[in-house]
């Protein structure tokens, strides 16, 4: 299904169910991924077929597990890691040293 630039695509994978949706011919993506019963477990994006952008992933009852950014395939800046009821266990900085 297309609506303006971007493009959609629905993919089932045994008990997931991948959605991507592509802008600008290629260029950019997301891709989200659902777990048997709905709820997202990731969300990843692209750019030009590498990581680059927002990506989180999810526990089963929906609150946020990892959550950071890529630039360029390469974790990027502040990443954070969540127990399953959502308290921050972990800060993670993959700023680039000079």
């Amino acid at each position: 299904m297309k609506e303006s630039n971007i493009e959609y695509n629905h993919v089932k994978v045994g008990n997931l169910k991948i959605e991507r949706s592509i802008h600008k011919s290629d260029e950019y993506s997301r891709t989200t991924i659902y777990n048997s019963s709905g709820g997202v477990r990731e969300i990843k994006n692209y750019k030009n077929d590498e990581l680059d952008g927002e990506f989180e992933t999810y526990w089963p009852n929906g609150k946020v597990h990892l959550r950071g950014e890529y630039a360029a395939g390469v974790r990027s800046g502040l990443w954070k890691s969540y127990n399953n009821k959502g308290s921050l266990v972990l800060e993670e900085n993959h700023s680039k040293s000079n």
